[in-house]
């Protein structure tokens, strides 16, 4: 006995056993792509830095790295702290076109910027056009 589109069919279901793996790739293709937008461009380091990772049936989307070692300072911020100098007798910097030396400044921190947590919270809001897509494409 044969079932006329029972082909097609154990087809779609062997295709939707490895659904996860498409939507995480999806996902990590949006969140990439918005972090990229949400990231500064003095340099461009920090935003040629992100990155898509794969993983045990999973994508990860990484940020930093040796391109860009100091991401997790604009991600997360900083305290108030201060900084000395270290290889000479003083730091060198300018204020308002004036040249200043110092042993050590203390620098304010830095608020926190979010660049992946905002592009994850974006990319998840239309996660359900992606799924819905992604489904589609699958079915027929």
């Amino acid at each position: 006995m044969k079932i006329e589109g029972a082909d097609k069919f154990l087809k779609t279901l062997n295709s939707l056993n490895k659904l996860h793996v498409t939507i995480s790739r999806e996902l990590a293709e949006a969140i990439k792509s918005n972090a990229e937008r949400l990231a500064p461009t003095r340099t461009g380091k920090l935003r040629r830095s992100i990155r898509i990772v794969e993983g045990a049936g999973c994508y990860m989307v990484l940020m930093g790295g040796r391109e860009a070692p100091y991401a997790p300072f604009i991600e997360y911020g900083t305290r108030p702290h201060i900084i000395r100098a270290r290889r000479a007798m003083a730091l060198r910097f300018e204020v308002h076109g004036e040249t200043v030396y110092a042993r050590y400044v203390k620098h304010p921190g830095t608020r926190a910027q979010r660049i992946l947590g905002r592009a994850v919270e974006e990319s998840l809001r239309g996660m359900d056009e992606v799924v819905s897509r992604i489904l589609m494409r699958k079915i027929l």
